[in-house]
């Protein structure tokens, strides 16, 4: 297990740790190009393949919500390492949308002005109804009896490019919050006031585009991986606080030492994996759109 590559970084010196973290994240960062290039093919394959490749990532988030948890079944979720992988993938295919090109019409825009807010609006499994109903919540909306029900149930460019047929729209088929979730809860309520009547009335998620569907797949991916793996790293600094003043007691059992040790690389290495650098990149400017 790769966390085992960080079991007695106490004794360890700062520059041992340091090319620990650093092949680390050169393996984490070539397995993200790898399976970049596969989902770059099958996205440009045909309309057909790209319908296919974005059903399946929405099913595929909707199988791990409980990630979104402070605390969830391992067994049953896809690991830290699979979501982060697949978070770093549709990052990557927001990129594009910060690109400004000029229009016909001689006015400028980019991908990211095609984003449509009303995408939470709808019931796309990837983000399910559970966000709606809290942003109603934070923006003091009353809740519909169907709601109530819900909640117990559960323009075109002159230029172009080689990643432009990535973003067109294709056809497809066919969410618990915790504290975190409080300011995308927020941010959705506000959107949610600024919508036409008319934008409450697509169901799912293959009524929309290519582009509204990677930059809100990768939103949901973030929550599902960066800040699972945020929660789950919290837990450990708490836990690491709790060993560390008993294995300070005197007689205390030498078993507290490795579960200590056991705990600081567990901890480490999520630091290593969140901390790469084409990731924190990406995540910035993907919240800069």
């Amino acid at each position: 297990s790769t966390v085992r590559l960080f079991q007695g970084a106490r004794q360890r010196g700062y520059h041992e740790v340091k090319r620990i973290q650093a092949d680390i994240q050169n393996q984490e960062k070539s397995i993200h190009e790898y399976q970049q290039a596969i989902f770059d093919a099958l996205l440009k394959s045909s309309r057909d393949g790209r319908a296919k490749v974005l059903e399946w990532v929405s099913q595929f988030l909707h199988l791990n919500k409980s990630r979104e948890r402070e605390r969830f079944d391992q067994a049953t979720t896809a690991s830290d390492g699979t979501m982060l992988n697949l978070c770093a993938v549709l990052l990557k295919l927001c990129m594009p949308l910060s690109k400004v090109k000029k229009t016909k019409t001689g006015s400028f825009k980019s991908l990211a002005d095609d984003v449509d807010r009303s995408f939470l609006q709808g019931a796309s499994p990837a983000f399910h109804r559970g966000l709606e109903l809290l942003a109603r919540s934070v923006s003091g909306d009353d809740e519909s009896e169907d709601d109530a029900t819900a909640r117990a149930d559960g323009g075109e460019d002159d230029e172009s490019d080689d990643d432009d047929d990535l973003y067109e729209p294709v056809p497809s088929t066919t969410s618990e919050a915790d504290e975190e979730q409080q300011l995308l809860a927020e941010a959705i309520a506000a959107s949610l006031k600024s919508l036409k009547p008319e934008d409450h009335d697509r169901s799912s998620d293959h009524e929309f585009s290519a582009v509204t569907r990677y930059f809100f797949y990768a939103a949901r991916a973030q929550n599902l991986s960066v800040g699972s793996m945020l929660r789950q790293h919290r837990m450990l600094r708490r836990h690491i606080g709790q060993l560390y003043h008993q294995t300070q007691q005197p007689n205390h059992n030498p078993i507290l030492d490795q579960r200590f040790d056991q705990v600081v690389s567990m901890s480490m290495l999520i630091e290593t994996m969140l901390l790469q650098p084409p990731l924190v990149s990406n995540l910035i400017e993907y919240h800069g759109l």
